[in-house]
């Protein structure tokens, strides 16, 4: 009898997945996802931190076992690649971070923040749900930008704000958006919010004295900005991220968030088009643009004087 209990514990040992076993005796609300193969450790998981499959992670970020769970669970990262973090089975799992655990207080979030887990910008749900609606959301936000204060920006908080980015916020942040010109040619490759597109210039780009000058409305356009004309005054101005650029035909002299500034070249017009030397775009701070190697390609990115971090 007893060598036919041992057999049978030894069985329901072999039965019980390690991962269960690892995470503690606990039934996880999760644990099906775990059946499933949908999420798997690696070494360098912590407690509560799981990999999910990549072609399964929107199935497991919305998933509904997670809504049904009084932890808190996040799903973090991106569509191509996210980590599920039970942050209530990793604060709860010892002694030390027990005493951590207080998700009500702001000085929690600001940890999370501090350390990486937790951050706006790789955040996808909690709880099976668009993190932006979670009792969470502000917390979350303040550590975020405490961490990060250039993110507390116009330019990129529609990404962070919209649910409808969760999961390429990152990407939308990071990776600049940017035209490509050439000279002596009116083609022109525009990469803005992640979508590459080619479209032909009014004018082509060409050297006026060693300067670059680019058509005003067809570059600034595609980088994102607003363009006006006044007919009247001859004043142009532009509106990009926040910041403001007037500039007058004829003139040399440039105004940008109301500080005056001198350009190498004054803005003209050629066959009713207006042209601006690259060199203003390229000193501004949230453009930036540069000639490559071979010295006819010219890229210009939108992007802040010290992007953030990843």
């Amino acid at each position: 009898m007893k060598k036919i209990l041992s057999l049978t514990l030894i069985l329901i040992f072999l039965a019980t997945p390690l991962s269960v076993m690892a995470e503690g005796q606990d039934e996880l609300p999760y644990q099906e996802l775990i059946d499933k193969g949908w999420l798997y450790k690696e070494d360098w998981n912590v407690e509560g931190e799981w990999e999910i499959v990549p072609e399964k992670i929107m199935e497991v970020a919305y998933h509904p076992s997670l809504k049904q769970s009084d932890r808190i669970i996040a799903v973090l990262g991106s569509k191509n690649y996210a980590r599920l973090y039970d942050i209530t089975r990793r604060y709860t799992s010892s002694d030390y971070h027990l005493e951590l655990y207080k998700p009500d207080t702001q000085e929690f979030w600001d940890l999370q923040a501090e350390v990486g887990d937790i951050l706006a910008t790789t955040l996808m749900t909690i709880n099976g749900e668009d993190w932006q609606n979670s009792k969470y959301r502000d917390m979350i936000l303040k550590g975020t930008f405490k961490r990060w204060p250039m993110l507390n920006d116009p330019a990129y908080l529609k990404y962070i704000l919209d649910p409808k980015y969760n999961g390429m916020t990152a990407e939308y942040i990071y990776f600049s958006d940017g035209v490509e010109l050439y000279l002596n040619s009116d083609i022109m490759n525009v990469r803005y919010e992640l979508q590459e597109t080619q479209k032909k210039l009014p004018l082509k780009v060409f050297s006026d004295g060693g300067h670059a000058m680019i058509p005003l409305r067809g570059v600034l356009e595609a980088l994102g900005a607003t363009v006006e004309y006044d007919h009247a005054t001859r004043k142009i101005t532009i509106k990009d991220k926040g910041h403001t650029i007037i500039l007058k035909v004829g003139s040399d002299i440039a105004e940008v968030d109301g500080v005056t500034k001198k350009m190498p070249r004054p803005v003209y017009v050629k066959n009713g088009y207006s042209l601006i030397p690259l060199r203003f775009v390229r000193n501004l701070d949230h453009w930036v643009g540069f000639f490559p190697e071979d010295g006819n390609r010219i890229a210009i990115f939108r992007a802040k004087e010290c992007p953030p971090l990843r």
